[in-house]
């Protein structure tokens, strides 16, 4: 189901209706909370010294939380949340990665992101580890334990902020506008709750009204805990880019279950220096919140989650290896039925060290694999071209360039090394190489011009939306038979994207193409004035240029 747009005046209503439930919750729970502290004092019971022994606040603090989720409850399916089903435990988009990958990942960016701040704490003095007393048993029990209260609070608070309310409310508003509306109120909702002073009043009526003011005032965080705020905030959001990103809960799950076990275990077995300097950067508290190395953390993260979060394609398994496809699957029956295994036989079309590139059946597969030894390495750690390509391709057809889409893309890891890839794109049909049309030098003028229009408009289509292409060259373009004008670049790999073409840049890239040209003898003023007449006409002023660069 496709958002609604953003309407400004209903997330209004949404935020007033919020603010007069959580006064009536807040009344309702100071109420409830002053009662059962008077009845604890009454009573001589292991509950009344339960109660007692908590202390006022922080019974406040439970009963507003069990209010709060009554209330959700009860309400979220007026917000859209379709059920239990919908909790973001699976996604409808199979075989992204499984839960357990997710997991591990969110784990490990636990591990290094709070992990490494609780390191510097201990490295530079500002924390200092306790006396163990060599009674390892009961270490290794407690962060067992410690273990298994992150895991869960990680599912109870995964499941209720990000797979409810941000994916129910992401269905309304939008993700981002979702995702930064319940991270405030995920971040106020740790100061929300009144002090243990607020309880002394001369009466009942009296104390209930003090609490619920103390309450309410305690929305606004002080000023000595605005950093705390600002990084719990971005924790939440952080926390939603992950859900953005996997489709599912399973990636934030494993970061917070991981942030909450190292707080407890670094609050268990360490102690504030008090002769060390307070580092702003690394805070005081042990859970980090007031550091601003964690803020600068979390906006890392969510930065590297948001520009990673491009649209790679729907994921299927095809011969029991993982293939990302376009999510109409247009013309990939054959494709997903036998896999590789349908272009056995086919036309060979290249094959060089690193690259071979088959033709059948209206598709084209290209693989790629390691040269040689030596490349290897380099090969096995570099990001994958083939899914470079899918949304490359994605975004130049959007913009009109004339480039065959990438259908589906493959990368084969082992151990999370890459071993190799793949891709397939449409044939273009009733075509050939430029190449081969070049060689035969029409001894038609009209149509050899037009060809070289066709050529500068193709250069110039680049450029004019800040894109290089250093490869682009007669061998990378096919043209059709019939009508030789009408030509598309094939290959994306020297394509890059830059925050604007200079002169220098363009130069560099029409040198290229003059070169390709020159090769086969295609020098002549009347063939590089038409290019140039072409490509003028599309690029700013300053790009302009009459002759290819030496």
């Amino acid at each position: 189901m496709c958002p609604k747009t953003i309407n400004p005046f209903q997330i209004f209503l949404y935020v007033l209706l919020v603010v007069a439930v959580f006064f009536i919750l807040t009344v309702f729970s100071a109420g409830l909370t002053v009662g059962l502290l008077n009845l604890a004092q009454s009573a001589d019971s292991p509950l009344g010294t339960f109660l007692t022994e908590k202390g006022p606040a922080r019974i406040m603090r439970r009963v507003l939380l069990v209010g709060a989720i009554i209330i959700i409850v009860s309400s979220l399916k007026k917000f859209g949340w379709r059920g239990w089903k919908d909790c973001g435990w699976t996604s409808d988009d199979h075989a992204i990665s499984s839960p357990l990958a997710k997991f591990g990942l969110g784990a490990a960016l636990g591990f290094i992101s709070l992990g490494g701040i609780a390191l510097m704490t201990i490295y530079s003095g500002l924390h200092q580890l306790k006396p163990l007393a060599g009674n390892y048993q009961a270490i290794t029990v407690n962060v067992f334990f410690f273990c298994l209260s992150g895991l869960a609070v990680a599912l109870v608070e995964e499941t209720v902020c990000r797979g409810i309310l941000f994916r129910a409310f992401a269905r309304i508003w939008r993700a981002w506008p979702a995702a930064i509306i319940i991270s405030l109120f995920f971040a106020a909702a740790h100061f929300v709750g009144p002090n243990d002073a607020a309880f002394n009043g001369s009466s009942s009526l009296k104390t209930i009204f003090n609490v619920t003011l103390a309450t309410i005032k305690s929305i606004v965080p002080p000023n000595e805990s605005l950093i705390r705020f600002l990084n719990l905030a971005l924790l939440g959001i952080l926390l939603c880019a992950f859900v953005m990103r996997t489709k599912t809960i399973w990636m934030s799950v494993g970061a917070h279950a991981v942030w909450v076990m190292i707080i407890k275990i670094h609050s268990e077995y360490t102690v504030l220096n008090p002769a060390a300097l307070f580092s702003v950067w690394l805070g005081k508290r042990n859970d980090f919140m007031d550091s601003l190395a964690a803020a600068l953390i979390f906006i890392v993260l969510t930065l590297l989650v948001l520009l990673g979060n491009k649209k790679t394609g729907r994921t299927v398994k095809i011969n029991g290896r993982t293939w990302h496809v376009q999510p109409s699957g247009k013309n990939l029956d054959n494709f997903i039925d036998k896999g590789e295994d349908l272009f056995e036989g086919g036309n060979i079309l290249k094959a060089y060290p690193g690259c071979r590139v088959i033709a059948a059946n209206g598709l084209v597969l290209k693989k790629y694999f390691p040269r040689d030894i030596l490349n290897a390495l380099r090969f096995a750690f570099r990001p994958p071209r083939t899914r470079r390509a899918f949304i490359l391709a994605d975004t130049l057809t959007g913009y009109g360039l004339p480039t065959p889409p990438v259908l589906a893309w493959s990368a084969n890891r082992r151990f999370g090394f890459l071993m190799s890839e793949s891709m397939v794109v449409s044939e273009i049909t009733g075509a050939e190489p430029l190449t081969d049309w070049l060689k035969r030098k029409t001894d038609s003028s009209a149509t050899r011009l037009k060809v070289m229009e066709a050529y500068g408009n193709l250069m110039a289509a680049f450029h004019a939306r800040c894109y290089s292409n250093r490869d682009l060259k007669h061998e990378n373009v096919m043209c059709s038979r019939e009508e030789p004008w009408l030509i598309s670049v094939v290959d994306l790999d020297g394509v890059r994207k830059h925050l604007f073409i200079s002169r220098r840049r363009a130069g560099k890239d029409l040198m290229r193409v003059g070169k390709s040209l020159a090769s086969l003898g295609w020098t002549g003023k009347p063939d590089i004035d038409a290019f140039f007449r072409a490509y003028n006409s599309m690029v700013p002023t300053r790009l302009h240029r009459h002759a290819f660069p030496d």
